[in-house]
């Protein structure tokens, strides 16, 4: 959900040019960025829409560094996914979300009564669209 609830540049805007500088090429390491940053007009909206209909959890991950060796966690361990892959990003967004779904739905920690569903937002619109 990189930038798509969110706006990057305005918590970017909030930083000060020397931490910019040292930064350059991994803004997004600066720490406290992500706190820092103001969410799209839509993004509250969405959220709220979908929580009248919904249990909603926003789902995301501590910063993997790609310059790990072999696949592993963010705390070091084995990790059970290609994180170099994973890092890659995806082609199609919609089996993407489809692989997802799955992942979180047969998660042996996630209930069998939970319904698990996966959306794609529009960066520009903030209409979901449920994927099937």
């Amino acid at each position: 959900m990189d930038n798509v609830p969110v706006d990057f540049k305005s918590g970017l805007d909030k930083i000060d040019e020397a931490t910019k500088s040292r930064y350059e090429g991994h803004l997004d390491d600066i720490p406290g960025l992500f706190g820092l940053m103001e969410p799209m007009p839509w993004a509250v909206d969405a959220v709220h829409r979908l929580a009248d209909c919904y249990d909603v959890f926003i789902l995301s991950t501590a910063p993997w560094k790609k310059t790990r060796p072999g696949p592993t966690r963010w705390d070091g361990l084995p990790a059970t996914i290609d994180l170099n892959h994973w890092l890659e990003g995806f082609r199609d967004t919609e089996e993407s979300v489809r692989e997802t779904v799955e992942t979180i739905r047969t998660h042996p920690l996630i209930p069998p009564d939970v319904v698990v569903r996966g959306f794609i937002i529009d960066s520009e619109t903030g209409l979901l669209e449920e994927v099937r």
